[in-house]
C-alpha cells in the first residue's frame, strides 16, 4: 500500500502552494501560513510522533529522506549518523512550526480524523483517510489531493510501505503444491485485488496486474502501465478522475522498513517498540537534545540487532557505529 502525503488542495492553494508540498522544508514554510490563513486549524502538519503505525512510517521517511536509515546495506547499524541527526534537529522544527502536544498521543485513526475534519492541513497516510470521507459522503472528500514522496535537503526522497502482504506455508501443511498453486493464483490475478481495494492494495510485482494475454517478458511493463491509467481516471468516483495519479509511481520511492537492507527480525522490533517515533518526540518536546535523543535510539537498536545475530538471524555487526 503507498504512503504518499494526503493535502487539503484549497488550503495550500490560498498560501500559494496548490501543487502542495515537494520537500520535507516545505511543510515547515507552509505550516505558519496555515496557522495565519487558519487560526481554527489547531495542527497545520498532521505528522505523528506517537507509538503507533503511522508515526513509525513518517519517523522512517524522514530519516531516510534526511539520507540516513537505521542499518545499511549489509544490516550493521547506521542510525547515529550526522544525516539522522540532521533529520531528528529538522523533526523538532517541523513540531515547533507545525505541529502541538496532541501528536504525541495519537492512535491510527487520529492522522486521518483531522484531515476529515479539516483540523490539518497535510498528513502522511495512505489513500483510507481520502476514501473514508468518499464514503461517508463529507464535502471535504474533494479537497483531498496527493503528493508523492517529499524531497530532503539534497534531493533523496523515500516513504514507507503502508503495509505489505506477507504469506508463508507451514512446514506442516498437509497441501504445500495447493498452498503454492493458490497463492500463484493470487498473484497472477492481482489485478481483482487492487480494484477490490479501490486502488488501496498495489501490487509487488507490477506484471501481476498486467493482462493475461500479455506475454510474460512484457508484464512489468504492462503493469505499470495499467497502474498509471487507473489511477489517473479513478473508476471510484474521485473529483477530478485524475487525482490518485501521484500515487501511480509509488514503486519507484516506496520502500520496505529495513531500506538500504532487507526488513529482519530486528528490523521489526524497532518498528514494533516505537524507538523512532519515541526518538523524534524525546528531541520535539526538549525532553532531550535532538543528539542525545538519536545517541539513546542508537544504543536500543544496537541492543535489539544483537539480539537478533546472536540467533542467527540477522547478519552485520562489523560495520555497527559505535
Amino acid at each position: 500500500m503507498p504512503d504518499p502525503g494526503d493535502y487539503l488542495k484549497s488550503i495550500w492553494t490560498e498560501i500559494g502552494m496548490p501543487d502542495g508540498p515537494a520537500t520535507w522544508e516545505d511543510l515547515v514554510k507552509a505550516a505558519p501560513l496555515i496557522k495565519a490563513k487558519h487560526p481554527e486549524i489547531q495542527i497545520p502538519i498532521g505528522i505523528g510522533m506517537s507509538q503507533e503505525l503511522d508515526s513509525n512510517m513518517a519517523a522512517r521517511a524522514m530519516i531516510w529522506s534526511f539520507d540516513g536509515s537505521v542499518q545499511d546495506a549489509n544490516e550493521n547499524v547506521v542510525l547515529k549518523s550526522d544525516q539522522t541527526l540532521e533529520a531528528v534537529t529538522f523533526g523538532v522544527r517541523l513540531f515547533k512550526a507545525g505541529m502541538n502536544p496532541s501528536v504525541m498521543s495519537w492512535n491510527a485513526a487520529s492522522n486521518n480524523q483531522a484531515l476529515n475534519a479539516r483540523q490539518t492541513g497535510y498528513i502522511l497516510n495512505s489513500i483510507s483517510a481520502y476514501r473514508t470521507a468518499q464514503d461517508n459522503k463529507l464535502p471535504v472528500a474533494d479537497d483531498i489531493f496527493f503528493v508523492g514522496a517529499l524531497k530532503g535537503p539534497r534531493g533523496t526522497r523515500w516513504a514507507s510501505e503502508h503495509v505489505m502482504g506477507i504469506y508463508t506455508i507451514w512446514k506442516f501443511a498437509q497441501s504445500p503444491d495447493t498452498a503454492k498453486r493458490f497463492l500463484l493464483d493470487l498473484i497472477g490475478h492481482y489485478r481483482d485485488a487492487v480494484l477490490g481495494s479501490k486502488l488501496y492494495n498495489f501490487p509487488s510485482f507490477p506484471g501481476s496486474v498486467a493482462d493475461a494475454s500479455v506475454p510474460l517478458a512484457q508484464k512489468p511493463d504492462a503493469g505499470a502501465r495499467w497502474l498509471e491509467q487507473v489511477t489517473a481516471n479513478d473508476p471510484f468516483g474521485s473529483n477530478p478522475p485524475s487525482k490518485l495519479k501521484p500515487i501511480s509511481t509509488a514503486l519507484q520511492w516506496a520502500t520496505n522498513i529495513g531500506h538500504p537492507g532487507p526488513a529482519n527480525p530486528a528490523e521489526s522490533e524497532v518498528f514494533d517498540t516505537f524507538v523512532l517515533p519515541t526518538m523524534f518526540a524525546n528531541a520535539a518536546t526538549d525532553r532531550m537534545t535532538p543528539k542525545q535523543a538519536l545517541d539513546d535510539a542508537h544504543q536500543q537498536v544496537k541492543k535489539i540487532f544483537e539480539k537478533w545475530r546472536a540467533k542467527g538471524l540477522v547478519a552485520g555487526g562489523s560495520g555497527d557505529h559505535a
